[in-house]
């Protein structure tokens, strides 16, 4: 008779995280692990926050962006930028484990607020850091040609809804740069379920798909671009594709999912500066 050899390792994994008092991982891949070659928004701001902190004042805290995978031995800080019902943060709802940060970051007070109602994250250690960007520098939009659209986020949050809306519309002298995919996140293998999108995207006339590229083309891109379409299904916490549209004098369109109190200020500031 054949004996199966059970592999235990999952719930040795399982049990020396709960004695370290740390969350459990989620299933379905490590996300960290995934992503440590991430260019994403988040990411952009995490570094640029970093590189004017003094280093020792830095090194003093450990800080964590969103997903906790180890403890250190010094002041833990959670910089959040997922959404309260991602389940990354749901061991939160337990006090023990909120007890282990001296604070919480957030990118804007909607988040915030939502993580004090649905985790019971308090509002005395938090403190809200908006997510900011580079100013894109003041310019004149393409006057000849034909009128631009732009798509800058993951397939995701929308990108369904916009191709089947342009194609839909038929529209004449528009064309739509889509810049999008899970590259950026360093996430290939996920993109492989979204490839019948992309194909329909490469298909659709008066669509370009980029795929990802670099923060420096998009920067650049949206400066030739009048008009962001974000037909946005998904929570924003604090959008950078929007933020970054804003600087760069771009006409949004998109779902109210993506506006709230922190866009509209960002709309003002821009604006002003324009």
């Amino acid at each position: 008779m054949s004996m199966m050899k059970f592999d235990d390792s999952k719930i040795k994994e399982i049990r020396k995280r709960k004695e370290q008092g740390l969350p459990p991982l989620p299933t379905g891949g490590d996300v960290v692990e995934q992503s440590k070659n991430a260019k994403g928004g988040s990411e952009l701001i995490y570094q640029r926050v970093k590189e004017r902190v003094p280093e020792d004042l830095w090194n003093y805290f450990q800080i964590i962006l969103s997903r906790v995978r180890h403890y250190e031995d010094k002041p833990k800080i959670l910089w959040f930028q997922d959404t309260s019902k991602d389940p990354e943060v749901q061991f939160l709802k337990e006090k023990s484990h909120r007890d282990k940060f001296e604070r919480f970051v957030f990118p804007s007070d909607w988040s915030l607020e939502k993580y004090n109602i649905d985790l019971g994250v308090e509002y005395e250690k938090s403190v809200v850091l908006k997510n900011a960007i580079e100013p894109i520098p003041i310019h004149t939009k393409p006057k000849d040609g034909p009128i631009r659209l732009a798509y800058t986020s993951t397939p995701h949050r929308g990108l369904d809804v916009l191709i089947g809306a342009f194609k839909a519309l038929k529209l004449e002298n528009v064309e739509l740069d889509i810049y999008s995919s899970f590259k950026i996140y360093g996430w290939e293998a996920q993109d492989k379920e979204w490839e019948p999108l992309y194909e329909a995207c490469k298909e659709t006339p008066n669509v370009n798909y980029h795929g990802t590229v670099s923060n420096e083309e998009i920067r650049s891109a949206l400066q030739q671009t009048h008009i962001l379409a974000y037909p946005n299904v998904y929570p924003e916490t604090g959008c950078i594709s929007a933020i970054e549209a804003l600087s760069a004098g771009v006409y949004k369109r998109q779902s109210k999912r993506c506006i709230y109190e922190n866009l509209s200020l960002a709309q003002r500031d821009s604006r002003t500066r324009q």
